[in-house]
């Protein structure tokens, strides 16, 4: 989310970085605005790069910019310009496998992020953001089936249209894959505790612990599974 805060410099940052002809100086401008989270501001200065980034050279960081571009739009809720990014990325992409993946998963991530600025008597579109959420990173874990990022966004993404048993088996593949993952014992462990399976929930959370020490997720959950 964009920070509602905007410093006395990022008008100045922006205007600097559209005057400018470096790409890496424009890429190094617009990281730093989302660091700070300006959204709005950090789109700007991508669509500058997107301006002097010729795809017909480099295809790949052409891509690259449009994805960062996206994720600034992301963070300041500007969901549908976000889409739009993606979805010409993707068009473009069709031979570039590892840029048609990163597009793919930021898609998805932006479908489940966009549900969270949705009101409650917007169910039905909510359902339709998770489904195709859902695709979309089903076909990313078919095609890697040991990408953490993927298997972890899938099961987040079960947990959102409250199919646990799903996010259950998702998350037990990811364990499997990598049994080191902090989020995916977090994960687990909601899954046991809302399907009922409170001593699962418990070592789930136990494992957790021991691997992210105080990450936030299963505090409250933790309790409620005792």
């Amino acid at each position: 989310q964009e920070s509602e805060e905007e410093p006395a410099d990022v008008d100045l940052a922006v205007k600097l970085a559209q005057e400018s002809v470096d790409l890496d100086a424009l890429g190094e401008a617009g990281l730093l605005l989302l660091q700070m989270r300006q959204g709005k501001p950090a789109a700007q200065v991508y669509s500058v790069a997107l301006q002097l980034a010729d795809p017909a050279q480099s295809l790949e960081y052409h891509l690259s910019i449009l994805q960062c571009r996206a994720s600034a739009y992301m963070m300041a809720g500007m969901f549908e310009e976000a889409r739009n990014d993606l979805t010409r990325g993707l068009e473009r992409a069709d031979k570039l496998p590892q840029s048609h993946q990163n597009l793919s998963k930021r898609l998805g991530t932006l479908l489940v992020s966009q549900c969270g600025s949705l009101s409650e008597d917007q169910e039905t579109k909510k359902k339709e953001l998770v489904d195709e959420a859902i695709k979309i990173f089903s076909d990313v874990v078919e095609q890697h089936p040991q990408d953490e990022d993927s298997l972890h966004a899938l099961s987040l993404a079960y947990i959102e249209d409250d199919q646990y048993d799903a996010a259950l088996k998702t998350t037990s593949k990811l364990l499997d894959v990598h049994p080191g993952s902090a989020p995916g014992w977090a994960m687990a462990g909601e899954c046991h505790q809302m399907l009922g399976h409170f001593q699962d929930a418990v070592s789930c959370y136990t494992s957790f612990l021991s691997t992210a020490g105080d990450y936030f997720r299963p505090s409250n959950g933790f309790a409620v599974a005792h």
